[in-house]
């Protein structure tokens, strides 16, 4: 899969591979994003098979060309720490 790279972090699509990367960056992030997300989080979304689903989605809307998910990695040690995304709102 591409990557664009920076000096310390690299940037590439997200895929359903990742879920596991996903739910660590969910869970160790999870007091600071409460504070940002727009919508409430079930303890499903933090579950593998939540974070799957949720890529799963995220994959679809990509072959549908309505969002565009990125991973943000160091690139010294491949950890995945951030996630942006380009999206169509409907």
């Amino acid at each position: 899969m591409k990557r664009y790279d920076g000096q310390r972090i690299y940037i590439r699509l997200l895929s359903v591979e990742d879920a596991r990367d996903m739910l660590n960056l969910q869970i160790k992030n999870r007091e600071v994003f409460k504070k940002i997300t727009a919508s409430e989080r079930t303890e499903a979304f933090y579950t593998l098979e939540g974070q799957v689903a949720l890529l799963e989605k995220w994959v679809q809307a990509r072959e549908d060309g309505t969002r565009y998910s990125f991973g943000i990695f160091l690139r010294s040690t491949d950890e995945l720490i951030g996630e942006v995304s380009m999206f169509e709102m409907s």
